[in-house]
């Protein structure tokens, strides 16, 4: 469910000056990007968070 953003950087090494994974993901031991949220996962995942903690 990786938006176009995200398929493009899994596989590329990490680099933090170029903010490749702005919300979230996860690289190998090498430092190679394997899996990236997307910003729509990202928002769910808000989401399901504020609705079993409301404010």
């Amino acid at each position: 469910m990786a938006g176009a953003i995200e398929e493009s950087v899994v596989g590329q090494y990490y680099d933090l000056s170029k903010n490749q994974l702005p919300y979230g993901g996860a690289t190998d031991i090498h430092g190679r990007i394997v899996w990236a949220v997307t910003k729509e996962e990202h928002e769910k995942m808000l989401a399901r968070i504020n609705r079993l903690f409301p404010e």
